[in-house]
């Protein structure tokens, strides 16, 4: 049986507050997640340095001069 009056939604502020700290947390944990995979992609200068170098693409020396610069 429903009740309509002035009290009809009492008794769901429970569920309610359930639901709120429910979807809050989901939010948190989806900004989160999304922090992490941007913040991951980021390489250092010097890790961008040694994949240059491995790839034949700057001298040892060039090398050796950024790494000493970034140090």
């Amino acid at each position: 049986m429903y009740y309509y009056g002035p009290n009809m939604d009492r008794g769901d502020w429970g569920l309610r507050t359930i639901s709120v700290i429910f979807w809050f947390i989901v939010l948190i944990v989806v900004i989160y997640i999304i922090y992490r995979v941007v913040s991951s992609n980021r390489d250092n200068p010097l890790d961008i340095a040694k994949n240059r170098y491995a790839k034949d693409e700057i001298t040892k020396e060039q090398y050796l001069e950024i790494k000493k610069e970034l140090k």
